[in-house]
């Protein structure tokens, strides 16, 4: 309906618009440093029963350790502030070479607050630093803006 004018825009995932053969409708894609997705998008999980043992090893082999640990750091920040779908909080990790790369941001409601915090470290350390990130985003105001959340939440 964007292309017969009903909207000006639309934001959808490029990964949706690529499958449906449509990437040529990308006008511009929102680059995640400036636009921290939500914590653990594009992430699959595959669960199996624990007496199928030929399954679990035949789904073992569709996991990507680098992934996991990115998806495992982003949703411990996502839990370290209780939160769930209903917070205004972006986290983006990601690997280059050695190094795990953290962007969280989380704002209040209106948009008005924000805080943002980006560490790197290396691989071997980075749900600690995810912890490290959780609690300097509680400290520079976080725990206002979830607490004013919770209130509206509770209103």
């Amino acid at each position: 309906q964007v292309r017969q004018g009903f909207f000006d825009a639309v934001v959808v995932a490029c990964g949706g618009l690529n499958r449906l053969g449509m990437s040529d409708a990308v006008s511009f894609a929102l680059p995640p440093d400036e636009f921290v997705p939500a914590p653990g998008q594009g992430a699959l999980a595959v669960q199996t029963r624990q007496d199928a043992p030929e399954l679990c090893s035949l789904i073992a082999q569709l996991d990507d350790p680098a992934s996991r640990l990115t998806t495992q750091v982003e949703r411990h920040i996502l839990a370290g502030l209780h939160g769930g779908c209903s917070i205004p909080l972006g986290v983006c990790a990601r690997i280059d070479s050695d190094l795990m790369h953290i962007d969280a941001i989380l704002c209040s409601l209106s948009g008005e607050k924000c805080i943002r915090q980006r560490l790197s470290c290396p691989v071997e350390s980075a749900v600690q630093t995810a912890e490290t990130v959780t609690q300097q985003m509680l400290v520079q105001g976080g725990e206002e803006i979830l607490s004013e959340i919770r209130r509206l939440k509770n209103a």
